[in-house]
């Protein structure tokens, strides 16, 4: 099935959005962690789920910056008369496909790090 101009334009546009939306997760995510260790916790108890969830956070937020300029990068190629499928654009994928993968894998691992530290400090 070929794709059209118009339907490429839209998956471009939602992957942006995807990442966007884990980029605000994540920026937010590490403003609760910060108020998590200085209002509430005054004795925190398994300090390297915080790392990992520090850690799994700013991946994602640097990962989803990458992959915004590898789908600008995408967006800008296409046009209404060029072929899409060109060597550049089969690389561009792959790091389109890489970086939005990382990001979510980035986001997971932050969300289950913080999730266990809040679990353990209030149980």
């Amino acid at each position: 099935m070929q794709r059209t101009h118009a339907t490429h334009l839209e998956i471009i546009t939602l992957w942006s959005d995807y990442l966007k939306h884990l980029t605000t997760l994540s920026t937010g995510s590490l403003v609760l962690i910060a108020t998590f260790l200085e209002k509430i916790f005054a004795q925190p108890q398994w300090k390297i789920a915080v790392a990992a969830s520090l850690a799994g956070f700013t991946a994602c937020i640097l990962s989803a910056s990458g992959g915004f300029f590898v789908i600008a990068l995408k967006g800008d190629q296409l046009d209404e008369t060029s072929a899409y499928e060109t060597l550049s654009g089969d690389v561009l994928d792959v790091l389109a496909r890489l970086t939005i993968i990382f990001s979510m894998s980035a986001f997971g691992i932050g969300v289950i790090s913080l999730a266990l530290f809040a679990v353990r400090n209030i149980v």
